[in-house]
């Protein structure tokens, strides 16, 4: 689904830097993904670095080099232990849980977040001379969600999901579709981020990733498997990564 006519927005910007059309994540499920692409190491490590409490390498040295975080999650950093792990060593300084009764609901208040973030950087000089590190993890594709005034822009798109209703002979087509707009949702969303980036005059000074944890699946291998989490085909290992930069 990253593609002009799904995310018209990131794909748009992806093209001002380098796509990876051969990306894969570093597992199936978020748990793996995250770990990896923070770490850049195998994901079996997680219950190691879970163990000692070892973050990021990254986010450790970027703390250490005074970096602001404006990290905003629409799933809770807790569950995974993000916070115990990739994000230990600067977990108060971040938030680890986003209020919202659904996955739209936090995902349209994590953008409002870091709008806020990127104002406040822009009204504070002392914020302002700062480099910062910000992080958007957007959750309504995990869960096919998206406002219910939302318009919908792939039909026809499935009302209710319910994988215990699936199987081999399943329409993939509706499911699929609703799973488009989430994603399309989600690109609106980026839009907003990158335009209060803009605004803020940090644009022209930001490297831009864009990628995510793991694929999904609508039985593309034809053995009823829906989701993710379910076997390493790169349906639901193969992930976008684009890298914008000044």
């Amino acid at each position: 689904t990253f593609n002009a006519e799904n995310t018209p927005v990131m794909w748009d910007y992806a093209q001002s830097g380098l796509v990876f059309n051969n990306h894969i994540s570093t597992g199936n499920a978020t748990r793996t993904g995250i770990f990896g692409l923070f770490y850049g190491i195998y994901s079996s490590y997680w219950k190691a670095a879970l163990t000692e409490k070892t973050p990021s390498v990254l986010i450790d040295q970027l703390d250490k080099q005074g970096y602001q975080f404006g990290v905003f999650a629409s799933a809770a950093l807790t569950s995974p232990e993000f916070d115990q792990t990739i994000f230990s060593s600067v977990r108060n300084k971040i938030d680890l849980k986003t209020e919202g009764a659904n996955k739209a609901e936090r995902d349209l208040k994590i953008t409002q977040k870091f709008k806020s973030f990127m104002s406040d950087r822009l009204e504070s000089n002392k914020s302002a001379k700062k480099p910062f590190f910000g992080l958007l993890f957007y959750d309504s594709a995990h869960g096919y969600a998206y406002p219910s005034d939302f318009e919908l822009k792939f039909l026809p798109s499935l009302k209710n999901v319910s994988y215990a209703t699936l199987d081999n002979d399943s329409d993939p087509v509706p499911f699929f579709n609703r799973y488009r707009n989430s994603m399309a949702f989600i690109d609106q969303q980026i839009e907003q981020a990158i335009v209060s980036l803009k605004a803020s005059g940090e644009y022209e000074n930001t490297v831009i990733v864009v990628t995510s944890d793991h694929g999904q699946e609508f039985n593309d291998t034809k053995q009823n498997y829906w989701g993710h989490n379910g076997n390493f085909s790169k349906w639901q290992t193969q992930v976008p990564m684009a890298i914008i930069y000044p």
